[in-house]
């Protein structure tokens, strides 16, 4: 059996193991989205010029979203918030999978050119254009749904805090800086996702993480 093959098992064992151990109706929704977005890309794998360390990146972003079914998203306890985290595997993973893509546009003497910034830049601009989507799709989950710990509805917890029962109040204060929050997170993300790839592009001359 291939690697990619190996990882997908290891992954759908995962989820199962997840939904053996706490079923939340709420993130019902999140689970199928994620394990459908790994069989697609398993399935593309060639065509997404996916490595076995791209693809078990991805796998390990979703995995940790979906543990927020245990109840991560709304905990204040943690040191650093699971929202913060999550973001921030996203987005990492995302801009290794797109880098990887491009990468085949890189100068192929592995110095460092112009154009291969600019391809690095494109890479960086969509990685955080996936997140400005999943945003979007945050903010159309909480308008038609409300509040939820899901990918698709605002946390919980930071509709608790901030909540005045105005839609239009509560989008320019405490969501607005949450999203902000969560926009820095997926900068931070595909910056060193950036950095991690040209590294091993440039210095360790791997075309692909």
């Amino acid at each position: 059996m291939e690697k990619k093959s190996y990882i997908l098992v290891i992954f759908l064992a995962a989820i199962c193991t997840i939904i053996a151990f706490k079923h939340d109706t709420g993130f019902v929704k999140d689970i199928i989205f994620s394990v459908l977005l790994i069989v697609l890309s398993f399935t593309l794998y060639d065509k997404l010029r996916l490595t076995p360390v791209s693809l078990s990146i991805l796998c390990f972003a979703f995995i940790i979203h979906d543990l927020g079914t245990f109840g991560f998203y709304s905990d204040t306890n943690l040191f650093i918030p699971f929202d913060w985290i999550t973001h921030f595997l996203g987005i990492f993973a995302a801009t290794i999978i797109i880098a990887n893509f491009l990468s085949s546009g890189l100068t192929k003497s592995k110095k460092f050119k112009f154009n291969d910034s600019m391809i690095l830049f494109i890479a960086f601009l969509a990685a955080l254009g996936i997140g400005a989507m999943v945003e979007l799709l945050e903010f159309s989950g909480y308008i038609l749904l409300g509040p939820g710990d899901s990918i698709f509805q605002l946390a919980t917890v930071d509709f608790a805090e901030t909540s005045s029962g105005d839609i239009i109040t509560d989008m320019f204060s405490g969501l607005y800086g949450d999203t902000i929050g969560d926009f820095i997170c997926n900068v931070i993300g595909a910056l060193f996702a950036i950095i991690l790839f040209s590294v091993n592009f440039f210095k360790f001359k791997r075309e692909r993480v």
